[in-house]
C-alpha cells in the first residue's frame, strides 16, 4: 500500500488544505514534560491546556515557594535548591479534566525544550515599536496560541534609543516610551518577553550596541560601526533588561567571537534572572561546542554557505523561499553533536504568515512548503519563533499550522534528539529526517523536493527498527497503518509525510 493525503493530487497547490483536527472542548495539555530554572531564579510557566473556557488549575501539593493561580494556570515563585520535583497537576472544565505531570528541574540548564514564540524581524524589521508588540502578545492569547505552549513575545533590533547618565542603554523613546510597563504588560497575559542587542558599537540597523571607543575585534566598518569596541556595557545593559522583566536575549554579530560571547553570558547570569541567551549569526575560528556550552540557542547553520570569490562566510537571513528553506534545513546533519536539552541549534526563524521586513505580505510559501517548513523545524528541534504581522495573519490554515499538538509534542520532545537526514536510496529529490523520542518511538518526515508528486521510501531497518510498527500520521493525528519492514507514501510536491513510529519492542539502533 502506498500512502497518500487524501484530497490532494499531489501538486504544489496554491489552495490551502487543514490536516489538524479541531482540539475541541475537553482540556488537554500541550506543554513540555520539563521546565528548567536557575537556584533562586523567578519560575514562570503559563501551563498551555486548550479546552472550552473557563478552566479551573489544581494540584494535590505544590513544592514550598511555588505558587499556581487555579484561574490562569500560571505557576511562579522561587525554588532556593537544585534539584528534581515533579508535580501533578489537573485542568478541568464543564465537559472533563486532564491530569498530567510537570517536572521542575532546578539547576544550572534552562530552555529545557525548544522556545516558541515570535519575533519581530520578519514582519518589522527596524520599524518595531511598542504598539506592535503589546498586538502579538494579545494576538498569543485571542488565537489561542498560547494554549499551544507559544510563549515569547521577542523584541528585534530598532528598541534602542540613547545611554543615560549611568552608562545604560535606554529604549528610543519615541518607539518605546515605557519598556518597564510593556514587559508588565506582556508578562500579564501569562506570556515572556524578549530584547535584542549586539557587541557591536552598532547593531546592524544602526543602534546603539554593547560597546564603544575603538574596534578591538578582527572585523571593522568604522562607518557603520560594526565592531567591538574597547568599552564594554554588557553588565549594566543585562542588570537593566532583568529589571525590565526580559526573558530572552537575541545577540547579533558577525562573525562572533567568544570573548564577546562570554562576556555578556557571565552578565546574565550574574542578572538574578533566567534570560534565555540565543546567539546569532555565524562562527568563525572557535570551535562550534564552544557556542553550545555557553549558549542556549546558537546560529551554527550560517556557518554552511561561503562566497565561492572570496570564501568568506555568508550570513543571508532567511526569505520565504522554499529553496533557501529546504538548503538550510536539510543541512543540519554536522551540528547534530552540539544539540541537546538546554541547547538548541537555530536554522532562523519561521516565514510563514505575513511576512516581509517593514512590508508585510502573504508568505510566499505554498500550503505544501509550509507543511515542510514546520515540520522539518520541529524534527530538527529547532527554536520555533513565527515572524508574522498578526493584524493579517488570523487565517484557518495559519493557525491550523501552528495549533497541532502533535507536531509541537515532536518538536518539545524531552530527550532533546535533534533530527538526523538519513542516506536512503529514494528518487531524486526525496528527503527522510528522523529522531527517536523519550518514549522510544520514532518521529519520521518524507519529503518532497521536487517539483512534482513522487513516492517516498522509507525502509525500517533504516531506522534501526526491528518489530512490526504501528504509523502515525501526525498532522493529521490518526494512526493510518502497520508495517513490518517498509513504509511507502505518495508525498505531493515540496510537501511532507510526518509520521510516528512506534511498536512495543526496544530494539533500536539508531544514532
Amino acid at each position: 500500500m502506498i500512502y497518500k493525503l487524501l484530497n490532494h493530487d499531489g501538486s504544489n497547490t496554491p489552495t490551502p488544505y487543514l490536516l489538524t483536527p479541531e482540539a475541541g472542548d475537553i482540556p488537554l495539555y500541550n506543554g513540555p514534560a520539563v521546565f528548567g530554572v536557575r537556584p533562586g531564579h523567578p519560575v514562570f510557566l503559563r501551563l498551555p491546556i486548550s479546552g472550552k473556557r473557563p478552566l479551573h488549575f489544581s494540584t494535590e501539593a505544590l513544592p514550598e515557594g511555588i505558587l499556581l493561580d487555579s484561574e490562569t494556570g500560571l505557576l511562579t515563585g522561587r525554588l532556593p535548591d537544585a534539584g528534581t520535583r515533579t508535580i501533578r497537576l489537573t485542568a478541568a472544565n464543564q465537559v472533563g479534566e486532564v491530569a498530567f505531570d510537570l517536572k521542575l528541574c532546578v539547576g544550572e540548564e534552562i530552555a529545557l525544550t525548544p522556545p516558541l514564540g515570535w519575533n519581530s524581524w520578519n514582519a518589522w524589521a527596524g520599524s518595531v515599536d511598542a504598539e506592535k508588540i503589546r498586538v502579538a502578545a494579545r494576538a498569543f492569547i485571542e488565537l489561542g496560541l498560547a494554549d499551544f505552549g507559544w510563549s515569547y513575545i521577542n523584541i528585534d533590533d530598532g528598541w534602542q534609543g540613547e545611554r543615560g547618565p549611568d552608562g545604560v542603554l535606554q529604549p528610543d523613546l519615541a518607539k518605546f516610551p515605557d519598556m518597564q510597563s510593556l514587559c508588565d504588560e506582556v508578562h500579564a497575559m501569562g506570556l515572556r518577553i524578549g530584547v535584542y542587542s549586539s557587541p557591536w558599537v552598532k547593531t546592524f540597523a544602526g543602534r546603539l550596541g554593547e560597546s564603544a571607543g575603538q574596534g578591538v575585534g578582527s572585523v571593522r566598518d568604522d562607518e557603520r560601526g560594526w565592531y567591538v569596541g574597547d568599552q564594554q556595557f554588557e553588565v549594566p545593559d543585562a542588570q537593566q533588561w532583568a529589571r525590565w522583566g526580559f526573558d530572552y536575549l537575541k545577540y547579533d554579530w558577525n562573525p562572533m567571537d567568544l570573548a564577546s560571547g562570554r562576556r555578556m553570558q557571565k552578565a546574565l547570569r550574574q542578572s538574578g534572572r533566567d534570560v534565555l541567551y540565543n546567539v546569532t549569526n555565524s562562527i568563525h575560528k572557535e570551535p562550534p561546542e564552544k557556542w553550545a556550552e555557553i549558549s542556549q540557542c546558537f546560529y551554527l547553520w550560517r556557518t554552511i554557505p561561503e562566497d565561492a570569490n572570496t570564501g568568506n562566510l555568508l550570513a543571508a537571513d532567511i526569505k520565504d523561499d522554499w529553496a533557501m528553506v529546504a538548503s538550510i534545513g536539510f543541512n543540519m546533519n554536522k551540528w547534530r553533536p552540539y544539540v541537546r536539552p538546554g541547547h538548541w541549534n537555530d536554522p532562523d526563524m519561521l516565514v510563514i504568515g505575513a511576512v516581509g521586513w517593514g512590508k508585510p505580505n502573504p508568505s510566499r510559501l505554498t500550503p505544501n512548503e509550509q507543511y515542510a517548513h514546520i515540520s522539518l523545524w520541529s524534527l530538527l528541534a529547532a527554536p520555533l519563533l513565527l515572524g508574522c504581522d498578526f493584524a493579517q495573519t488570523r487565517d484557518a490554515f495559519t493557525l491550523n499550522l501552528l495549533k497541532n499538538r502533535e507536531v509541537i509534542a515532536v518538536n518539545q520532545d524531552p530527550k532533546g534528539d535533534m533530527g538526523k537526514r538519513l542516506e536512503t536510496a529514494n528518487p531524486d529529490g526525496i528527503e527522510i529526517v528522523a529522531k527517536e523520542l523519550a518514549d522510544g518511538s520514532m518521529a519520521a518526515g518524507l519529503f518532497n523536493r521536487a517539483g512534482s508528486a513522487q513516492v517516498a521510501t522509507l525502509q525500517l531497518s533504516d531506522l534501526g527498527l526491528a518489530a512490526r510498527q504501528t504509523v502515525r500520521d501526525i498532522w493529521r493525528q490518526t494512526d493510518i497503518c502497520q508495517v513490518d519492514s517498509v513504509f511507502q507514501a505518495e508525498i505531493p510536491a515540496h510537501g511532507v509525510i510526518l509520521i510516528k513510529l512506534q511498536s512495543d519492542s526496544e530494539a533500536r539502533r539508531f544514532s
